[in-house]
């Protein structure tokens, strides 16, 4: 459940209505320690009543929006019918959304749910990709198992990638982290559909779960698109050696493989698996074999139970 702070006054109807529905709720309305009150409570979002005194509402939109470390709290305009939108230029009030407080019970609940829940999914997005992030990879791989979906489970990691970073520079190294996503989105969206998900784990690593029926066309397609595409993240110099020359942990000149994409596929038919982490175990189980295989390259695990 969400955490709200409300600035200035709601209907008591309302108020029972956000707080029986379990979110925690803080009601503000002295005008001199607004700020830190709500800053205080931690919230998820913020419901500002319109035309609070001395324009202390547009001050706290403002404020927040303005504030890098706060401007992903969601915040919400309280209208009521004598209030008019029309004049209202949401660029010098840029709120998230509003509603009026004559609105129905489950409309304002719904729209506050709404709201907590953009909150959950930028939080969790990566910030380089924007794909789902940890959180909604385990979801998604828990999901699969608890609703006994024939899918697989593919984990996606570039081969020597940091002394890349190192070699080119980190924009480079961002780009090709960007291009690797774009691929397996595509890929993932064309092969499975609405019944894929991508997700980056962080770094050059990344996880996508399709439909066991699709996963070899997918792994195929997305090594094939790499391949293809990662040769103009290199000099030509290094492209004509097949090297480059990076400096290992210890800071010393060793030469380096160009970089690949490995990937590793894990089926998950019902009953094989019951939690997330014994996936994750099967999967380093593949990466380590699919890693010391030349080049991009992708293997399935043809295994159907246990884990040795």
């Amino acid at each position: 459940m969400a955490r709200i702070v409300c600035i200035g006054s709601l209907p008591d109807g309302h108020m029972q209505a956000i707080e029986a529905r379990g979110h925690a709720l803080l009601h503000v309305s002295g005008e001199t320690d607004v700020l830190d009150r709500l800053l205080g409570f931690s919230p998820d979002v913020v419901l500002v009543r319109k035309g609070l005194p001395r324009s202390l509402d547009m001050l706290v939109v403002r404020t927040l929006k303005q504030d890098l470390n706060l401007s992903f709290l969601s915040v919400i305009l309280v209208f009521s019918s004598m209030d008019s939108i029309s004049d209202l230029s949401w660029e010098v009030c840029p709120a998230d959304d509003f509603f009026f407080e004559e609105a129905s019970t489950d409309e304002i609940l719904s729209r506050i749910d709404l709201a907590a829940l953009r909150i959950a999914r930028q939080g969790d997005l990566n910030p380089l990709t924007h794909l789902p992030g940890n959180t909604s990879i385990l979801r998604r791989i828990q999901h699969i198992l608890d609703a006994c979906l024939p899918h697989a489970v593919v984990y996606a990691d570039l081969d020597n990638f940091k002394p890349y970073n190192d070699r080119y520079g980190f924009a480079r190294g961002d780009e090709m982290i960007r291009m690797t996503a774009r691929i397996i989105v595509h890929s993932v969206a064309e092969g499975a559909g609405r019944e894929g998900f991508a997700g980056h784990v962080g770094g050059d690593d990344f996880v996508f779960t399709v439909p066991c029926s699709a996963v070899e066309g997918v792994c195929a397609r997305v090594v094939r698109e790499f391949s293809g595409l990662v040769t103009a993240f290199f000099d030509p110099s290094d492209l004509d050696a097949g090297y480059f020359v990076g400096f290992d942990r210890k800071g010393r000149n060793e030469t380096f493989l160009l970089t690949s994409l490995s990937l590793a596929a894990v089926p998950c038919p019902p009953g094989r698996f019951r939690h997330y982490g014994e996936v994750a175990a099967v999967a380093a189980q593949v990466k380590k074999k699919v890693k010391s295989l030349p080049g991009s390259a992708y293997l399935i695990d043809r295994r159907t139970s246990g884990t040795g």
